[in-house]
């Protein structure tokens, strides 16, 4: 039976992309920098703010498309999933905006993170 305890959420602000997927248009990358440094976590909840309305962005796990994020009224936007993201020690998560950067204000996310606690590999992990 899993054990989940929560982390600190963690926020970024676009900016210009670096990754050389998003040329010309706001990217948000949570690299490993960014997230605690644990064998495996969990995103549970991600949320978006600030972004033009109807602003799309691609959302890359691993280099891989894991889901798309539409702005809505307000610029806000919100994932609730039914399974969260598994994320592993080094992964890196992108938000690839089809906006400008010539844009503001820039689009931001949220993630919201978790771990398992008797997963042995996360086993005398304490934030």
């Amino acid at each position: 039976m899993s054990d989940y305890v929560s982390l600190p959420q963690v926020t970024k602000t676009a900016a210009t992309d670096r990754t050389g997927k998003n040329a010309g248009n706001y990217t948000i990358s949570f690299t490993a920098a960014d997230l605690p440094v644990i064998s495996q976590l969990e995103i549970y909840h991600m949320t978006v703010s600030n972004a033009p309305v109807l602003a799309t962005a691609q959302i890359l796990v691993r280099n891989t498309l894991f889901s798309v994020v539409t702005a809505l009224l307000g610029g806000f936007n919100e994932w609730d999933p039914s399974e969260p993201a598994l994320i592993n020690s080094g992964d890196e998560i992108d938000f690839l905006w089809a906006v400008a950067t010539s844009v503001t204000p820039a689009p931001q996310a949220t993630l919201w993170l978790r771990y398992d606690s008797t997963l042995a590999r996360n086993v005398g992990y304490h934030p």
